[in-house]
């Protein structure tokens, strides 16, 4: 059995920083929250065959970025957050989170770079998404989900 992907370094106008899972509670909140925005997200996916093919930069990220703007400004920033607080910047020394849980910048000029910031927030979350659906894309979990959605009366 090949162990999950806990962690991943990627590189962003030369500088470094790691990509970290959400525990589990916060990564299925997103989840739902962002299921019926992401539809873009969907096919590019479905057409990975495996999660090891599925690259990030695979992913058209304006796309993903123009599912994000229909989202009130508080269930953005609650997501937004999480993934900044998810990830580290790898410096000499220290790898101090991008965003910590009060709200402090890890490094002050991230905090002004609002183009880092959205890129840091996409990558973030295809990271923490992606792998579930390529992992239940051929099971029956996904068609079943969709039955019950589809049969739920409200």
């Amino acid at each position: 059995m090949k162990k999950k992907e806990l962690f991943k370094t990627i590189d962003i106008d030369e500088r470094k920083f790691i990509l970290c899972k959400f525990n589990a509670q916060t990564g299925s909140y997103i989840l739902f929250k962002l299921t019926s925005i992401i539809t873009p997200l969907f096919s590019q996916i479905k057409n990975s065959k495996k999660t090891e093919d599925l690259n990030l930069d695979d992913i058209n990220l304006t796309e993903l970025a123009s599912s994000l703007f229909s989202l009130p400004e508080k269930e953005f920033r609650y997501i937004q957050d999480h993934c900044l607080m998810s990830i580290k910047e790898l410096l000499p020394g220290a790898q101090p989170f991008v965003l910590d849980e009060f709200g402090t910048w890890g490094n002050e000029d991230i905090e002004f770079d609002t183009q880092l910031v959205l890129n840091l927030t996409l990558k973030e979350l295809v990271f923490n998404i992606a792998p579930f659906f390529t992992g239940f894309q051929s099971s029956t979990i996904m068609k079943d989900l969709t039955s019950s959605l589809q049969n739920l009366k409200i």
